[in-house]
């Protein structure tokens, strides 16, 4: 299965808006990662492979081998947490598959975080894979017109806007961190016993 088809990539961002990375994607680095079907392999910048199913070495960025701290079946297991952590997030959005990026993720768990209400401007900083505010914002109006976050003003600057997640988000977020932990000591115990 493609990389893209497990992340959703072809959920498209608000109107014009850069799209963001798939939650847990990292912004490319040296190298290239292929689909090998059960797995992905990564080819370093040097051109020799840095991993492989069962291996007990890997390549590093100087292209030298080093000795892993845990074995491949205990990768997949961390692998299959954080695709349920990904299952989940939609979940959050009843299915809504839109919701299930960098952006979303990066801003609503900010404001969950958050035990005050937070400006606009602080907001649309929450976005970090969104560099431009523009195109933040895009992203923060489909939050508001969702109701996943309200706005209120602000009462010591009237021309600066408070935001704080909606009651019903909040719940909903604190049920899916509630399970997520669940699963992640779970999963700790999986992983300590495939040793």
């Amino acid at each position: 299965m493609a990389l893209t088809a497990v992340l959703g990539a072809g959920d498209a961002p608000p109107d014009d808006a850069e799209p963001a990375p798939p939650i847990g994607v990292s912004r490319p680095c040296h190298g290239v990662w292929q689909d090998r079907g059960d797995f992905f392999e990564h080819t370093g910048a040097n051109g020799g492979e840095t991993s492989s199913p069962g291996a007990a070495q890997t390549g590093n960025a100087t292209g030298k081998r080093m000795t892993l701290t845990y074995s491949n079946d205990q990768h997949r297991a961390y692998m299959a947490f954080t695709d349920h952590i990904g299952q989940e997030w939609v979940g959050v959005f009843d299915g809504d598959t839109a919701f299930y990026n960098a952006a979303y993720w990066d801003l609503l768990t900010r404001m969950w975080r958050a035990t005050e209400p937070v400006r606009k401007t602080d907001a649309l900083k929450f976005m970090t894979a969104i560099k431009s505010a523009h195109t933040a914002g895009k992203y923060l109006d489909v939050a508001l017109e969702k109701g996943l976050i309200i706005e209120q003003d602000n009462p010591q600057d009237a021309r600066s806007k408070l935001l704080v997640l909606s009651d019903e988000m909040r719940g909903r977020m604190d049920r899916f961190f509630d399970g997520v932990v669940g699963r992640m000591l779970e999963t700790a115990k999986q992983v300590e016993g495939m040793d």
